[in-house]
């Protein structure tokens, strides 16, 4: 997977598969495509009775685990960017799946039937990245407005399964699964300023513009829905003409 194409982010741009969109040409469409790794989007899980937490994911995936066909499984709630007529963002979770032999989409069908399905060309880090939307990725460079998906943690319940196919093991509750991204993003959050961050993760003295760009990302959708009243002063001068 070393050489593989960055994420570039186009994971809502996929559609459900129906037994009509493929009528005639199953072998031709994406139940026909195979992939190491695959991309699972499911938009309103609620309505399709399915829960997006890791015990009933991994239920799913049961027979793949006991025979080694899949080796690595995350996953992560997220909000539309838009509103419905009710003024709600539209809940949607993603599920990362990592083959180390090609599958095809068909078999996900199965598994997901409610889902969009994307096959990734991409490094599983670069999927991962956009997962839990690490401003590093490439993903950020095209679809910046992304960001403004992400919900608090708490909400996006962000877990991981299996070993990453560079080597390294993860876990659901593992300290080690968090990124410095991650960690930079709860540092904004807790109203740390640029010179707090930058002493603590001095990683990351180069980016100074990224920082502001993205504690502007977090801190406009935290106050996007607050109405405050403002007292505005204006100051005229006359100047001599």
């Amino acid at each position: 997977m070393a050489k593989a194409a960055d994420f570039d982010g186009k994971a809502n741009e996929t559609e459900v598969v129906t037994s009509e969109s493929v009528k005639g040409k199953r072998k031709t469409s994406i139940l026909g495509t195979k992939a190491r790794l695959w991309l699972i989007t499911i938009n309103n899980p609620q309505n399709h009775g399915i829960s997006l937490e890791q015990s009933g994911i991994l239920e799913r995936f049961k027979e793949d685990i006991k025979t080694g066909r899949v080796t690595y499984v995350a996953s992560v709630m997220e909000q539309s960017l838009t509103v419905d007529e009710n003024d709600k963002h539209t809940p949607h979770g993603h599920i990362a799946a990592y083959f180390p032999s090609q599958e095809l989409g068909g078999h996900l069908h199965k598994l997901f039937p409610m889902a969009a399905l994307q096959d990734c060309k991409a490094n599983i880090l670069s999927v991962r990245q956009y997962l839990i939307k690490d401003p590093t990725g490439a993903w950020y460079k095209k679809y910046p407005e992304k960001f403004g998906e992400k919900l608090p943690d708490d909400e996006a319940n962000f877990w991981e399964w299996g070993i990453i196919p560079d080597g390294r093991r993860k876990s659901a509750d593992s300290q080690s699964s968090k990124t410095l991204s991650e960690d930079v993003l709860q540092a904004i959050r807790e109203g740390k300023n640029d010179a707090e961050i930058l002493t603590k993760f001095p990683t990351v003295w180069n980016r100074s513009a990224e920082l502001r760009k993205i504690r502007f990302a977090i801190m406009s959708q935290k106050y996007r829905p607050i109405y405050r009243d403002l007292n505005c002063i204006y100051v005229e001068a006359n100047f001599p003409p």
